[in-house]
This record gives C-alpha cells, sequence and structure tokens, in this order.
C-alpha cells in the first residue's frame, strides 16, 4: 500500500478502501462523520465530476423533515430559515390557505432537491476553513470530526414533538367536547334502538 492510500484510508471514519473515499479529499470524510458517510461522499463526488453544484438530487430526508435534517446536519442557518418559514405559514393558517401550503410545498421540494448542496456547500467551508489552519494534523482531525457530523439526539426531538403535539390536541380535543370516545358512540347508538 503507497502513502497516499495508506493516509485516506486512515483519514477516513469508516477505514475502508471504497474508491469513492479514495478520489475525495479525506477531510470531506471527517464532516460528514459515520452517519450517511458512504451516500454523502458519493454525491459530493458526483458534484465534483461534473461541475455542477447547484443541479438537484433527491434527499428523502430533507424533504420530509425539512428543518430538522439541516439542524441534526449541523446546518444552523438553514434550519432556521426552515423555522421562520414555517412560522409564517402557520401565521398565515396553512391548513386553509393556499398560498401557505403552498409555501411549505415549495419549501420542503426546495429542501429535498437541493438539501445534498446546500449540505456540501456547507461541508466544503468548514474543510476550507478548518484545514487552512496551522494546527497539527491530528488536531485538524479532530476539529473537522467536533465541528461536522450529526446531532444523534435530533431524532427523539423529533419523536417527542411529535408525540406531544398528539397528545395534546387528542387532551384538548376531549376536554373540550369535540370528538367522541367510543363510549360516547356506543351510548349514541344504544340510545337510538
Amino acid at each position: 500500500m503507497n502513502s497516499q492510500t495508506e493516509a485516506s484510508t486512515n483519514d477516513n471514519p469508516s477505514n475502508s478502501s471504497d474508491p469513492i473515499e479514495s478520489l475525495m479529499e479525506p477531510a470531506y470524510g471527517h464532516v460528514v462523520g459515520a452517519k450517511g458517510h458512504q451516500y454523502y461522499l458519493q454525491i459530493f463526488y458526483d458534484f465534483q465530476e461534473n461541475g455542477s453544484v447547484l443541479r438537484p438530487t433527491w434527499n428523502l430526508p430533507a424533504f420530509l423533515f425539512g428543518g430538522f435534517w439541516a439542524f441534526y446536519r449541523k446546518m444552523y442557518v438553514s434550519a432556521a430559515l426552515w423555522a421562520i418559514l414555517v412560522y409564517v405559514a402557520l401565521g398565515l393558517r396553512a391548513e386553509s390557505n393556499p398560498v401557505a401550503m403552498g409555501l411549505l410545498l415549495a419549501m420542503a421540494l426546495a429542501f429535498g432537491l437541493f438539501g445534498n448542496a446546500l449540505y456540501y456547500h456547507k461541508v466544503g467551508r468548514m474543510v476550507t476553513r478548518l484545514s487552512g489552519t496551522n494546527a497539527e494534523r491530528h488536531k485538524t482531525i479532530a476539529n473537522l470530526t467536533f465541528a461536522g457530523g450529526v446531532h444523534s439526539w435530533v431524532p427523539w426531538l423529533l419523536v417527542s414533538i411529535l408525540v406531544l403535539g398528539s397528545a395534546t390536541s387528542i387532551v384538548s380535543k376531549f376536554i373540550s367536547g369535540e370528538s367522541r370516545t367510543g363510549f360516547s358512540v356506543l351510548r349514541d347508538l344504544m340510545s337510538n334502538e
């Protein structure tokens, strides 16, 4: 094994000998981290080979979860933009306003189609910023790994929000009497006979 191949294998968080990883700058693998490592390095390599970063690629988690996906990938500006647009759409009563619903759909499509490009730009900026320092190699790798990766607690936050939101909705409808429970339906059926 030559020293260049050995260095790229040692720089890679998963220590695999995938040809894509040997063609990509090893720092990208440290920023991406272990979660989605192969997927994102393949996308990044395709961006570099084609020279067109703004071409659409599909990212289902980015489409479905938008800002949560961005926050999970430590893309704070994109997550904040998503939160602001959701807040505006909810203020416009998205459930009954076609403009607000269109805004939410356009935002979800934009994240789904261009989320990989946003992430590629973020990773590239981070690699440029942290690799340009005069720190020792192992410190640079540690900084890239720490600054990159994912927030592994974000999926738990999303599940908690969904469960809490559903429970709150059910309880509020039950208290206000808007929803009919199984017992009330049964009682109404028996009284009609």
